[in-house]
């Protein structure tokens, strides 16, 4: 996630300047990416490379923090449940189980409720990986897997990860 960090941290001046963050669609996408690459680094374990040694993981979650709080305010239907999902792998990332469950579910919820069903499912296999009742856990992997593969999506797992702040490593 570090590369990925770098390029983003480098890149979002210029994205800025350019007025391309004034575009609420795009705004809303680059606050997500941006939320899901810091928690994703946060909880990489990985010392910062050269350059990034300022970037520690208490720092990453707070900038990740403030991105989902500003998704929050934006005026498009995607944007909370997008804000959820960055709550709560937030929340998972700091080890707080029961708040990031808790947060998962919320944000299937309003996912599901703006027809966002890929992000639904998806939220659905991170959250499966924290619920400690098995036939819990079984169940919600299942309802994932299952729309993933009337979806024809070979790799359900692996486009979660794309979309959704992988916090577990």
């Amino acid at each position: 996630p570090w590369a990925a960090w770098r390029v983003l941290t480098e890149a979002w001046p210029g994205l800025k300047a350019a007025q391309f963050l004034a575009v609420a669609a795009v705004r809303m996408e680059m606050l997500h990416l941006r939320g899901r690459i810091a928690v994703a680094a946060a909880a990489s374990h990985l010392a910062p490379p050269a350059g990034l040694a300022r970037w520690r993981p208490r720092r990453l979650l707070r900038r990740a923090a403030r991105d989902a709080s500003t998704l929050r305010g934006l005026p498009l239907p995607a944007a909370p449940p997008l804000a959820e999902s960055l709550r709560a792998g937030i929340a998972e990332a700091r080890g707080d189980r029961a708040r990031a469950v808790r947060l998962w579910r919320e944000a299937i919820d309003r996912y599901d409720a703006v027809h966002m069903e890929l992000h639904a499912r998806s939220a659905e296999l991170h959250l499966a990986g924290l619920l400690t009742d098995e036939d819990d856990a079984h169940r919600t992997r299942a309802r994932a897997s299952v729309w993933f593969a009337a979806q024809e999506v070979a790799a359900g797992a692996r486009l979660a990860d794309l979309l959704m702040p992988p916090a577990r490593r």
